[in-house]
């Protein structure tokens, strides 16, 4: 069976969003000191849809 975001375990979801959103904004906060404004855009649209989850 595929493991996907449905089938893992509550808890295992949330530390599992905390994580990348923590990696989320380190990467985001590497973009901005680069100006570089492709990254930022790809990472605000990977915010976006880790909000969904």
């Amino acid at each position: 069976m595929a493991t996907n975001r449905f089938t893992l375990p509550q808890e295992t979801r949330k530390l599992h969003r905390q994580n990348m959103q923590q990696t989320l904004m380190r990467r985001m906060a590497v973009a901005k000191a680069a100006e570089n404004q492709a990254l930022i855009a790809m990472l605000e649209n990977e915010q976006k849809e880790l909000a969904l989850w």
